[in-house]
């Protein structure tokens, strides 16, 4: 990771915390029609609609471009991103073989992928200089240690997921002296992970609120005994009761963030103020009844400009906070319900539905799971268009690969599937949305 840009970053974001919520709507202006210029000599999809829309680069607003969706960014990739030598096809290669978060593409970029609650897989690379100019939001979490800390991070590990890849960037660079980084995998036996937990004692405890409740439970049960002294919870929407119980069991600073593999570090909560704090210095987000868009002004290598995301924020009255960012109320998203099945053991475990989430196989647009019974399930695969009947099969045949490991890895090798080929995934009958889980 660039160090050297990740210190500029940091100076330039307490600049920011002393400027007036004008100064910095102006300020992120200028910076945004800086963007629009280098992509329009960078990249042909967004060149064509300057030209076609007629955009002004001098005094245009995000307003007047059209709203991104992940199927326009993935039906359009090779023409959305900046550096000729990134292609969808060769992502989709490297994703293919390639488990380890910490492993960069072509040695520079990071690769990050997921199909969130739409079951879409989307792809999103970053250059290091990105990544440093989106990692230095997290400097907010706490000033640099004075002493090495031991964090643990508990959650989806084995491949390049948000969470996980930008835990681990605390082993690159000059950060691997500050900081012992250890992983915890969500899909196994959860014993192994108390005992290592036990032995670590982590200073930093961070995870999805599922599964930080899920070790909040053993804390309260006396199988975890640990004192960490910042708790970190993102990924998914933070209930309230999930909150209390997290706090009985770690009664340091937990901290709620908002977080997103488009994005990165997006809002975060303050300990002594509800709700949250839009992170508004390089993304600029237009609030919707139903979604938003956003606008990221950090990543110059795959532009995302009016991003829309399924996220819906509220923004409320904060009159009395110093510092110039948009306060919203706790994002509202949608939690997935986990796949509980019985084992070979005949005792009832789960899947989370981080793990599904996750899922990658090459040629795979779109997914969906449906909850037969406690030992069977149906896997809806919509694939991508135009592929011959032996490229069909290989995609099926990775399929099965992929949940075979993952149920093997729960001990529910008894558990059975059928895959099948859609064209479009059913929605809620209920609530006329869709689901990525349903039964």
């Amino acid at each position: 990771m660039n160090i050297p840009l990740l210190l500029l970053k940091y100076r330039e974001l307490r600049r920011n915390e002393r400027r007036t919520p004008q100064e910095l709507s102006e300020h992120r202006l200028g910076k945004f029609r800086r963007f629009v210029g280098f992509v329009r000599r960078r990249s042909p999809y967004y060149a064509r609609i300057i030209t076609e829309q007629g955009i002004d680069v001098r005094t245009c607003v995000p307003e007047v471009f059209p709203v991104l969706t992940k199927s326009t960014l993935m039906e359009n990739f090779n023409d959305i991103v900046t550096a000729p030598a990134i292609t969808k096809e060769g992502i989709a290669d490297f994703l293919s073989r390639s488990n380890d978060p910490c492993e960069l593409f072509r040695r520079n970029f990071v690769v990050l992928h997921t199909s969130g609650s739409s079951g879409e897989i989307g792809y999103f690379v970053y250059s290091q200089s990105d990544w440093a100019r989106g990692y230095a939001q997290f400097s907010r979490l706490r000033s640099l240690p004075f002493r090495k800390l031991r964090a643990a991070y508990f959650g989806a590990t084995q491949g390049h997921f948000a969470g996980v890849t930008q835990f681990l960037t605390l082993r690159r660079s000059l950060l691997k002296f500050l900081y012992r980084a250890e992983v915890f995998e969500i899909n196994g036996s959860l014993q192994p992970v108390l005992d290592r937990l036990n032995a670590l004692k982590p200073h930093i405890l961070s995870g999805y609120p599922s599964c930080l409740l899920m070790l909040a439970h053993k804390q309260l049960a006396g199988e975890l005994r640990v004192s960490p002294s910042f708790t970190y919870s993102g990924g998914e929407p933070l209930s309230p009761d999930t909150r209390d119980i997290i706090l009985k069991a770690f009664p340091g600073h937990l901290l709620n963030l908002y977080d997103s593999t488009e994005h990165m570090l997006m809002a975060i909560t303050h300990p002594l103020n509800e709700g949250m704090y839009l992170l508004e210095d390089d993304l600029i987000f237009e609030l919707h009844p139903n979604h938003t868009c956003v606008t990221n002004l950090f990543n110059r290598t795959l532009p995302l400009i009016r991003y829309r995301m399924d996220d819906v924020l509220q923004q409320m009255p904060d009159a009395d906070w110093p510092l110039p960012y948009t306060k919203v109320k706790n994002i509202i998203g949608r939690m997935e319900q986990a796949l509980v099945f019985t084992n070979r053991q005949g005792s009832e475990d789960f899947i989370s539905p981080i793990v599904i989430v996750e899922l990658h196989v090459r040629n795979l647009r779109r997914f969906q799971i449906r909850l037969l019974s406690r030992s069977s399930f149906l896997f809806r695969a919509c694939l991508a268009r135009g592929l011959r009947q032996e490229e069909k099969e290989d995609v099926f045949r990775d399929i099965r690969l992929k949940l075979q490991e993952i149920l093997r890895q729960k001990e529910m090798d008894n558990v059975t599937f059928d895959i099948v080929e859609v064209d479009d995934l059913q929605v809620d009958e209920k609530t006329g949305k869709y689901r990525l889980i349903t039964n």
